[in-house]
């Protein structure tokens, strides 16, 4: 039965309505434990992130589930939705490269629980492949919440979780992939009726093959406007035809009974009536991104492809966007972007790799979805992947470039400086840390250098009813004013 509560927004840990940022420090070294990472927690208000009250996580505290371990890499991945609808949302997070016993780089999952009081008063959860009741086992290397994904599959109320395993052995078959989901409840989430999914799947379309990556990303939207929420999975390494590494993505449905394989879709870039056609090592479904870019009350979904070439040039990458209908996702009406797409910013330039991340919201408050694109690989004035994103808005007709943002450090009223291997774009998230349903974008640059290598930082900026507001970014790291933890070489802050 439910709490009567109604569940409360992804990033909202307190209940104030306004989103946190979780940037996550992969490499952060917890004492003497190197690589054991660490995941700052900056709480939203009317006015935007306040540093009073913020969390530094990682696995040694009481609030926190599990031991760091050196190379456990905390702060992997992470996503969040309220699994116990109490109107707090929980954030998960995952540490990808956990030994689980003696499994080496098996994985596990850290739930951490919402309260009026933000994250931790309450006790966690840990999940890996050994917890009693989750299906399959602990495998060396299988990378369980290498991605993660939240929604509410059965239409309960209560968030569940999808968690990618993109390493998993399926059949024999090394890499082949898989997805384990969980279940939302009153107490949070269950390994009672917990799913796991892979191309062998009964009724799932498709082939488990070696080193197809099945769970390398994952979406969660309402495709169908059914009520349910689905689940898009990436297989990037995927095989079309003679292409190996062509990549291609597959879309599970949400039903009363939760995520059923009836009825699923697998696209790719031979699939009929899409745009382009399937190449080596195009990498498509290697990221995906999810909302409704044309307002017609179906769920779209954003899919990248970055190694993709064109123009003769290696790697640029490209986006296309797959609509949702009554009957699902369809390849009518698809789009593709790239940076030649007629009124986007930029030129393409080898190995940009133009999608490498992606994130999906309404950024102007107009209705329509908007996307942005990240290009970790783009060189700026002669400086090597420095980074940048480019965000293209949405319309009653899909995507459209005009008014749409090329952002760079140090341009337009962004704050910053460009410089080489910030990898700008890297990691993105879409929230709303002021409250005011115009959703604010986080850019992550783990490259970016401060007193240390690599330290990482990230540059929040705010939604506008014009778009994007650039003259409201401001940039976060650990020499931030009160912003706990120390800037350490290699931290890679600002994953997400």
């Amino acid at each position: 039965s439910c709490t009567g509560l109604s569940p409360a927004d992804p990033w909202d840990f307190d209940g104030d309505s306004f989103h946190e940022m979780a940037l996550g420090s992969p490499g952060e070294d917890i004492d003497d434990i190197t690589n054991a990472g660490a995941v700052n927690v900056i709480y939203g208000s009317k006015d935007g992130p306040v540093t009073e009250g913020d969390d530094l996580l990682y696995q040694d505290l009481s609030m926190v589930e599990g031991l760091s371990e050196s190379g456990d890499r905390f702060g992997g991945a992470m996503t969040s939705g309220d699994f116990d609808r109490d109107g707090r949302a929980d954030l998960v997070v995952s540490a990808p490269l956990d030994d689980v016993g003696n499994v080496v780089d098996a994985g596990l999952v850290n739930v951490i629980m919402g309260t009026s009081d933000g994250l931790g008063a309450a006790d966690g959860q840990l999940w890996h492949r050994d917890t009693s009741g989750v299906i399959d086992v602990a495998g060396n290397g299988d990378r369980f919440g290498a991605s993660l994904a939240s929604g509410d599959f059965d239409g309960d109320g209560f968030f569940d979780l999808a968690i990618g395993v993109p390493r998993d052995r399926v059949n024999n078959q090394e890499g082949a992939g898989s997805v384990n989901v969980l279940y939302g409840t009153k107490t949070g989430l269950t390994a009672v009726g917990d799913q796991v999914w892979h191309q062998d799947s009964s009724g799932i379309v498709g082939v488990a093959g070696a080193g197809d990556r099945f769970g390398t990303s994952l979406a969660v939207g309402d495709f169908d406007n059914d009520g349910y929420d689905d689940l898009a999975i990436g297989a990037p390494g995927d095989v079309i035809g003679s292409a190996n590494g062509a990549g291609q993505i597959h879309i599970i449905y949400g039903s009363s009974q939760g995520l059923t394989a009836s009825g699923n879709d697998r696209f790719h870039q031979d699939s009929s009536g899409i745009l382009e056609v399937a190449g080596t090592n195009d990498r498509f479904g290697h990221a995906l991104a999810a909302a409704d870019f044309d307002g017609d009350g179906y769920d779209d979904i954003a899919v990248g492809a970055p190694k993709d070439d064109a123009d003769g040039k290696r790697n640029v990458g490209k986006v296309h966007i797959l609509f949702g209908a009554s009957g699902g996702v369809t390849s009518s009406g698809n789009e593709l972007w790239s940076q030649s797409s007629s009124g986007v910013g930029d030129q393409p330039q080898a190995f940009d790799k133009f999608g490498a991340t992606l994130a999906a919201a309404d950024f102007d408050d107009d209705g329509f979805g908007d996307l942005a694109v990240g290009t970790p690989g783009e060189d700026i004035a002669g400086e090597k992947n420095t980074g940048a994103v480019t965000v293209i808005y949405g319309r009653s007709s899909g995507l459209k470039a005009r008014s749409n943002n090329f952002l760079r450090q140090g341009a337009n009223g962004l704050v910053g400086i460009a410089e080489a291997w910030d990898k700008f774009g890297a990691t993105l998230r879409a929230v709303d840390v002021d409250g005011n349903n115009r959703w604010d974008l986080i850019v992550g640059m783990p490259g970016e250098d401060l007193s240390e290598v690599d330290a990482g930082a990230a540059i929040l900026i705010l939604g506008h009813n014009t778009g994007l507001n650039l003259n409201s970014s401001s940039v976060w790291h650990q020499n931030s004013p009160g912003i706990a933890g120390t800037v350490e070489a290699g931290d890679g802050f600002g994953k997400m």
